[in-house]
């Protein structure tokens, strides 16, 4: 008789902690909610559009704008503004940002970023990405009188997408152009962005959907095994046999080619992945891994990785939910890339 009281007691225990759960979690402002997962959800009234270029490249339609939603909830600063929105510019040549004369001004030193969605500023306002503030921390090396920076980041480009702009720009004459490499940039894209989307969108149990207790720690756990499963694919990718590193290290030797016979100055600029930037970072040796590549093909570099060393990986995303580079992320990568390039005499 005592044992079967016993066990009512810890089952009513049990019970009561976790209807006291359940209910705080739906109390709204007691605990946070879990954030919708859409670090890219386009605006429909102002949706993206691309312009082809021929075979796989492309840009931005030339003077159109598009529109990126974030949850205002994990956005207590602010910066998306109440409705969590973003709003990307596009110049004429597709490329985000201010318009840029084709011909490059007389006393203009025109530096020409290269790369993807880091590059681009995804989750950042447009001064806030590094080659805007770049433009503010560079002085000319040469006679000329002012610095024009060119943002030709394209979100979802690969090195090899990158060299073949560089060869499609080249009639805007650059003095120098930098080279954004991300890690996932030898992952094959279809399925980077079909990982992002499985950690955006966690499924649950039927029990976890209808209770919020169940399905919060079913939630983070799941989301946990799937950063394992990104970390892993991460690190296949620079096997001898990925096809896409492969490519990279063409497109290494073919960036150094270009810029070598028309004698201009270009640095590869590492970002590292912005998880867990202490000494549990998983990556560490594929900074490496590129580097040597870059070094093979006669191309300098700047890795980053001890840049953001120690920082806190979430106080350097775009949002809970966007783990691209924040307007601190960007500003620091742009202080040390002025750095850099004052060191290798290509800036005062």
């Amino acid at each position: 008789m005592k044992g079967r009281q016993r066990i009512l007691r810890v089952s009513l225990g049990v019970f009561v902690a976790l209807a006291i759960g359940e209910i705080a979690l739906r109390i709204p402002g007691l605990l946070p909610m879990p954030l919708r997962l859409t670090p890219m959800q386009i605006d429909a009234e102002d949706p993206i559009e691309i312009q082809p270029l021929g075979g796989p490249l492309f840009t931005y339609k030339p003077n159109s704008t598009f529109t990126a939603l974030y949850d205002p909830q994990g956005d207590p600063d602010g910066y998306f503004g109440p409705e969590g929105r973003i709003t990307y510019r596009m110049n004429g040549f597709g490329l985000r940002g201010a318009d840029f004369e084709p011909r490059k001004p007389v006393g203009t030193y025109r530096v020409l970023c290269l790369g993807d969605s880091f590059t681009f500023g995804e989750g950042v306002k447009e001064e806030d990405s590094y080659p805007a503030r770049i433009e503010d921390r560079i002085g000319p090396p040469g006679g000329e009188t002012r610095v024009e920076v060119i943002n030709a980041g394209v979100q979802a480009f690969g090195t090899r997408l990158e060299t073949m702009l560089l060869q499609r720009l080249q009639p805007i004459d650059p003095d120098l152009v930098l080279v954004g490499f991300v890690l996932n940039d030898a992952t094959d894209g279809a399925r980077t962005i079909a990982m992002h989307e499985q950690l955006r969108d966690v499924p649950v149990s039927a029990l976890g959907r209808r209770l919020r207790i169940v399905g919060l720690p079913e939630t983070i756990l799941k989301r946990a095994r799937l950063q394992q499963e990104y970390v892993r694919t991460t690190r296949e990718s620079f096997t001898e046999s990925s096809q896409e590193w492969q490519f990279c290290q063409q497109a290494f030797s073919m960036l150094a080619e270009t810029t070598r016979n028309e004698g201009i100055p270009i640095l590869v600029v590492i970002f590292p992945l912005f998880w867990e930037l202490d000494e549990n970072y998983p990556f560490t040796d594929l900074h490496e891994t590129v580097t040597d590549a870059c070094a093979a093909a006669g191309l300098p570099v700047l890795d980053l990785l001890e840049t953001y060393r120690g920082r806190p990986a979430a106080t350097l995303w775009a949002h809970p939910t966007d783990q691209h580079p924040n307007a601190l992320a960007h500003e620091l990568a742009a202080d040390a890339i002025a750095t850099e390039l004052s060191k290798r005499g290509w800036s005062q």
